[in-house]
């Protein structure tokens, strides 16, 4: 969910969180609030009529599906670390509300419609490079969840080159055991990056974690989350620009290696979205699926 300019509604906030506002951070009650479209996961909503406007984001504390696992305590303290360092907004407040919790943190004007792939791909770098203190409070990630690879698996019996998809895939996941201890942003979409001037920062916090940085190459280029944020998936030369501005030529190597059991690990997530009656994910997996295909041909090509 980014900050995109014009994708705003107008909002309403309950009596008695609009009083935790002002008790809080002395918000005046009748401020004005507008909600911002585009979440999936979690309600934001700007605080508008002020001279510095905040958001207010309102997320479940659940667990979500094992590849975007929803953590907003762990959000909090990353932003509170990063913030500092020109890698994200700055968080104010963070409380419980109910079953739920609230982050509020400074707005941020700009677009994530305008941001380059490699802008994000070094932005991405910066993110995998820091020190992150108190690494030990943060989750490990689940690189390819199981319950995921196992829904794709069954998912893709039908097919008709199904053989090799799938040898592709237990290959390409019996060469993903390493834990990875770089910080992991967990959720890099095109909605989650804003072009704020000249500098794009990352929003939604919610998935980070200690984890192997091509994991988040992998879902920052994935078909099915560009096809969800309303673009088309990334052609194969765009990708490779993404890669070359990353800058690391053995990450992109561990990335096209792992690519069909990553590829599987997203059509299990898409298939859990459909579940859950999300049907915009249907052109989405369309789009993953036909992405492992590609990758399966390659590789095949590759060995002739």
């Amino acid at each position: 969910m980014g900050h995109m300019d014009g994708l705003r509604r107008k909002g309403a906030l309950p009596p008695h969180l609009r009083k935790r506002l002002f008790v809080r951070l002395g918000i005046p009650a009748n401020v004005q609030v507008e909600q911002l479209t585009g979440g999936r996961s979690a309600k934001s909503y700007v605080l508008a009529d002020r001279k510095n406007p905040l958001v207010l984001k309102i997320a479940q504390t659940r667990t979500g599906d094992p590849l975007f696992p929803i953590r907003p305590r762990v959000e909090a303290a990353v932003m509170q670390n990063l913030a500092p360092r020109g890698l994200c907004a700055q968080p104010v407040d963070a409380f419980a509300y109910g079953t739920a919790q609230c982050l509020i943190y400074h707005y941020l004007p700009g677009t994530s419609r305008a941001v380059p792939g490699p802008a994000l791909a070094r932005l991405l770098r910066k993110v995998h490079e820091t020190q992150f203190p108190h690494r030990h409070t943060l989750p490990q990630s689940a690189d390819l969840p199981a319950p995921l690879i196992l829904r794709a698996r069954a998912f893709l019996a039908d097919h008709p080159n199904a053989q090799n998809l799938m040898d592709a895939i237990h290959s390409a996941s019996q060469r993903s055991a390493t834990a990875g201890q770089s910080l992991l942003h967990g959720d890099p979409v095109p909605g989650n990056v804003v072009m704020n001037g000249s500098h794009p920062m990352l929003i939604d916090w919610q998935c980070a974690c200690l984890g192997d940085p091509s994991r988040d190459i992998a879902i920052a280029i994935s078909p099915a989350m560009q096809v969800i944020h309303d673009r088309p998936p990334l052609s194969h030369d765009q990708i490779q620009v993404f890669l070359n501005a990353y800058g690391r030529p053995d990450l992109s190597e561990r990335v096209k290696m792992l690519s069909p059991a990553r590829h599987a690990a997203m059509i299990g997530h898409c298939l859990w979205r459909l579940d859950q009656g999300d049907t915009a994910y249907a052109n989405a997996l369309t789009a993953e699926v036909a992405a492992l295909e590609n990758s399966v041909l390659d590789h095949a090509l590759k060995q002739e």
